[in-house]
């Protein structure tokens, strides 16, 4: 606790708002500073040359970069197998790797090719003007919030000193012999186990043995401090942080472990440690950190890659976000989710529910909006108009002109997330305080709060996929239908993906000719309920890396799609 902050003030509703915020907050500001130092980097990289055969033959550099990916993300993954705190599936294990080697990609690919004279002497264009300063301005004020919330927050020393235990935290086996009791001897003799462990991290504790052995804190009776724990041969004793009985390990400060072997043989005793932090919720912090880095990186390197699609996509994206429709959006976003927090529900307690699943939703329904009226303006617009004609007079081809254009759709909606989602999560984090409030009950803890806030976060990342992947349809459906055609399309397009599983299924067992359409619709058209996120939400389940995981690779293979379908209609459009 920082002195500024009387002790008393802890109980202060705002001490218990804040505090979740700030986590948010500086982890974003944590990201921006590394993202300045990698960018120091690149620098430093381009004026050494280090990569420029790379860069010079981009074949090369690609196969480089794929090979680095692929090892980082086997390394990457490996450990997080190894401190996955359940056993995975074959298929959560794959989608896992899939993820990692995605972030793994972004990572490599951005060294490779970011560190070059080219893409320093346009890093201020980009990340300065239109789209990435609007991103960067959001993030900045995110960044300030949380940092202004230092000073009123509840023991910020404590929690970050929770920070390198994340690293620590997971199953650990250790597994140690103790010598058998000598026939002479009137009692076993106590032998010290080499156990490392902090009592407070632990949260469960299994201790296995195939003799029988009595664990206890000294080596003589008189001196225990805790009751001693038998282990029976070839049993074992439970224990986990929920349970009434103390752990069966010493926990005072400064104990030692004794072990006594009450048979001749030696004793095998295994013990299988699970610790977590003190304060697990500074994850958040980490988290909001790589969500910033590896957005950061994955913006930079649509310039270092491809800078002709990214000038296409910044010129797009910097006259959408310049239009009245989009602020008028932002607006009404920013409005219906503060009314939320105040309209009251009658749902018995769960009115924060509600909050977090109609905030989502009109997220998404307002950004799909927008992607929808984006792709008809930047395309359909351009080429009715001719303007395209003069940007396919350019050395710019067709594909480079429809990926650039559906990049800039997509930047538009990733700020329109950006601003609304922090909005969402800023009053997600205060309903809990508000409803206690209003049921006259005690203020809950921070951790409630965060709680809240972190069970949020997957259905904004699945409303973003999901206003991703039909906007990349409409672009491709924009390069031959009008605006007006396009929204009946694409609004076709909406309904029958979230009744995809309805009509598979109520095809099943009947005529031949419809059970054939049902599943012919279910491949061609996406399948939107897989971005849905309300029944989690409603139950409060955490959503595994893995289910995130096969969302973003759904929504990849559908943008594909999208891609190539644009691609075929556009090829023979004249655009003269």
């Amino acid at each position: 606790m920082f002195p500024v902050l009387p002790v008393a003030a802890t109980e202060f509703w705002m001490t218990r708002w804040l505090t979740t915020v700030w986590l948010v907050g500086l982890g974003v500001a944590v990201g921006l500073a590394i993202l300045a130092l990698l960018v120091g980097l690149f620098a430093i990289l381009a004026k050494l040359k280090l990569f420029l055969p790379l860069q010079a033959k981009p074949w090369l550099g690609h196969s480089v970069a794929l090979v680095l990916s692929l090892g980082l993300a086997a390394v990457v993954w490996w450990g997080l197998m190894q401190s996955s705190e359940r056993a995975m599936t074959d298929v959560e294990q794959r989608l896992t790797l899939f993820a990692t080697w995605f972030f793994a990609a972004i990572a490599t690919w951005s060294l490779l090719f970011c560190s070059s004279s080219r893409w320093i002497g346009e890093f201020s264009s980009i990340a300065f003007r239109g789209v990435g300063a609007a991103i960067l301005t959001t993030a900045a004020v995110v960044a300030a919030v949380g940092l202004a919330s230092t000073f009123v927050v509840e023991q910020p020393i404590q929690t970050l000193a929770s920070l390198p235990q994340i690293f620590s935290a997971g199953e650990r086996v250790y597994k140690i012999s103790v010598p058998g009791a000598p026939t002479d001897a009137k009692e076993s003799p106590f032998t010290v186990a080499a156990v490392p462990y902090r009592a407070e991290l632990l949260t469960s504790v299994v201790i296995e043995s195939n003799r029988n052995i009595m664990i206890t804190d000294s080596d003589s009776v008189s001196r225990f401090q805790m009751r001693p724990v038998r282990v029976e041969a070839r049993g074992e004793v439970n224990w986990n942080r929920k349970s009434a009985i103390p752990p069966p390990l010493p926990t005072a400060s400064g104990s030692q472990m004794f072990i006594q072997n009450q048979e001749i043989d030696p004793a095998e005793v295994v013990f299988r440690l699970a610790t977590s932090p003190a304060n697990p919720e500074v994850k958040a912090l980490l988290i909001s950190a790589l969500g910033v880095i590896f957005a950061g990186l994955l913006f930079f390197l649509q310039q270092g890659v491809a800078p002709r699609v990214s000038a296409i996509a910044l010129a797009a994206a910097k006259n959408e976000i310049t239009q009245p429709l989009f602020l008028v959006l932002n607006l009404i976003g920013i409005f219906l989710i503060l009314l939320f927090v105040f309209l009251p529900f009658h749902t018995f307690g769960e009115d924060i529910k509600l909050l977090k699943d109609c905030g989502i939703t009109i997220i998404l329904v307002l950004a799909l909006f927008q992607g929808v009226w984006s792709a008809s303006s930047s395309v359909s617009e351009e080429i009715e108009g001719r303007t395209a004609l003069t940007v396919l007079s350019k050395p710019v081809d067709r594909r480079s002109f429809l990926i650039g254009k559906m990049l800039g759709v997509f930047w538009v909606l990733a700020l329109m997330f950006v601003i609304l989602g922090s909005w969402e999560l800023f009053w997600v984090a205060f309903k809990p305080i508000y409803d206690a409030k209003e049921s006259s009950q005690d203020t809950p803890t921070w951790q409630s709060c965060h709680l809240e806030l972190v069970r949020t976060v997957p259905g904004l990342v699945m409303a973003f996929l999901h206003a991703c992947v039909l906007s990349a349809f409409s672009v491709a459906l924009a390069t031959r239908l009008p605006q007006l055609a396009n929204f009946a399309v694409c609004f076709a397009i909406y309904v029958v993906g979230h009744l995809t599983e309805a009509l598979v299924s109520s095809a099943e067992g009947g005529f031949a000719i419809l059970q054939f359409v049902g599943e012919l619709i279910a491949v061609i058209i996406p399948d939107f309920e897989h971005f849905s996120m309300q029944s989690a939400i409603d139950v409060g389940n955490r959503v595994p890396m893995s289910f995130l995981s096969g969302a973003l690779l759904y929504g990849l293979l559908y943008t594909l799609l999208a891609v190539l379908l644009g691609l075929v209609l556009f090829e023979d459009r004249d655009v003269a």
